[in-house]
């Protein structure tokens, strides 16, 4: 049996927008690169882990949202925990989701 993708029919009217902290709402996507020890990973090599955001195009910072929980104070060092976690639960984006890659040298 084939599975249908379910699609959600929504007014964008009845949306709110997303802004930075400076009041931008223009984004692009990036990622993140975390360097992770060949002894966490097992590999034979240390490995690099991308984790994906949107950051501000002005300002060139990650829209806290987008940011894992651990993530945060690198780039909002005066905050204590993100405010929405909808966005790591949509896209999965939690510390044990990322698969490392092996370090090419």
């Amino acid at each position: 049996m084939e599975q249908q993708k379910q699609q959600l029919s929504v007014d964008l009217k009845q949306t709110t927008a997303i802004k930075s902290e400076d009041g931008n709402q223009i984004f692009q996507e990036g990622f993140l690169l975390r360097k992770v020890s060949r002894f966490l990973t097992g590999q034979a090599k240390d490995g690099v882990i991308p984790v994906p955001v949107f950051f501000d195009i002005v300002t060139g910072l990650p829209l806290k949202d987008t940011l894992p929980p651990d993530l945060v104070n690198e780039f909002y060092p005066n905050t204590d925990a993100v405010e929405d976690n909808t966005t790591q639960a949509q896209t999965g984006t939690t510390s044990t989701s990322f698969k490392a890659m092996e370090v090419v040298k």
